[in-house]
């Protein structure tokens, strides 16, 4: 798989640079992001780009931005969303909705217990503001109600080299959140080996993701029974 070999590269690479960006406490987030978390958790979409895909940068939380302008007074200027280090996007139809967004704290190195609370309460939040979307879009398109408590919103925190995932579903009306995995990348060759099982993870949280993207699309597309003519 293109993506593994990918992984593999960013981390050889890495490890053989004087300044090795997994020591290197003067690096920005942004050098971290680019060289090491976005193979990790971009690229495995690449081939299902046209049903789910990773945008990564700073990206602006579309939902967050009309929940905003909705409450705004009137000759407000228009609000800006959150930003997120990235937001993973699925395909409905012809809608681009968000279903998990990703925060990294900062470099692999730097201690910061203060951002790392924000930018979790910012992934907790995004995820359940999703959440009620993705709900209130597949209700509104007559989709079958079981469908809607199987539905579930994400989120990844990246702080230093511990990488947590976390889920969200609704119960009644109660939004309940799991740290469902989690996992250090290892920073040295001599713990290389761990790649495969970091791999290995992904490929589930992958799977997982693009089984539910499929059975929203395909419940989002099946036809609706036709009515019968009536006579004249």
């Amino acid at each position: 798989m293109q993506w593994v070999q990918q992984v593999y590269t960013a981390f050889l690479i890495c490890y053989q640079t004087p300044n090795n960006l997994l020591h290197d406490a003067s690096a920005s987030e942004y050098e971290y992001r680019d060289f090491i978390v976005n193979p990790i958790w971009r690229n495995i979409f690449f081939d299902v780009s046209h049903i789910i895909r990773m945008r990564t940068g700073e990206v602006e939380n579309s939902d967050r931005k009309l929940q905003m302008n909705l409450s705004k007074f009137p000759h407000e200027r228009r609000a800006i969303g959150w930003l997120h280090d990235g937001i993973l996007m699925m395909k409905i139809g012809s809608v681009d909705v968000q279903v998990a967004f990703g925060e990294v704290v900062g470099n692999a190195c730097e201690q910061n217990d203060g951002k790392m609370c924000e930018d979790r309460t910012k992934i907790l939040k995004a995820m359940q503001l999703a959440l009620v979307r993705l709900r209130r879009l597949l209700l509104e398109k007559g989709v079958d109600k079981g469908l809607l408590w199987e539905l579930e919103t994400y989120g990844i925190l990246i702080d230093k080299k511990d990488f947590c995932f976390y889920s969200m579903h609704q119960v009644d009306d109660y939004f309940l959140v799991n740290e469902f995995d989690n996992f250090t990348i290892p920073d040295n060759c001599g713990n290389l080996r761990e790649l495969s099982h970091i791999i290995f993870k992904q490929c589930c949280h992958s799977s997982r993701r693009r089984q539910s993207a499929r059975r929203v699309t395909e419940d989002f597309v099946r036809p609706s029974p036709r009515k019968p003519n009536k006579r004249r």
